[in-house]
């Protein structure tokens, strides 16, 4: 009898791309702050800011195993999700949920409110 070396489980991840504009996604936001939470909002796995084109790409993170959205019985909770805050001082902060799949790009695109002198919302 062989035996195999015991390996634990690899963990999956699928990778997100923010790209934060204004102006109806005219003009980019350089700078922007992300934070990306765990679903529940507990557990903060990413915090970083947006290049100067307002993009923050190849965020890798833990998603759930590719079987699980190939299955007709388990496709429905095949995603792992995530809060993404995005607050930057000039603009009214946003947050969004988000779904990432095994090996799969998800862009987010944000498109933030400029938040006026007066400190009222445009």
């Amino acid at each position: 009898m062989t035996t195999q070396p015991f390996s634990p489980p690899q963990q999956e991840f699928g990778t997100l791309r923010l790209q934060v504009s204004t102006a109806l996604g005219a003009f980019p936001v350089p700078n922007a702050v992300i934070e990306v939470l765990s679903e529940n909002g507990g557990t903060l796995l990413y915090r970083g800011t947006t290049d100067q084109s307002g993009i923050a790409d190849g965020l890798a993170l833990p998603a759930k195993p590719r079987e699980a959205s190939q299955n007709a019985a388990t496709a429905p909770d095949s995603a792992a999700r995530y809060i993404v805050n995005i607050t930057h001082p000039a603009f009214v902060p946003q947050t969004h949920p988000v779904s990432l799949y095994t090996e799969i790009k998800t862009i987010l695109p944000v498109v933030l409110i400029p938040i006026l002198p007066n400190g009222r919302r445009s």
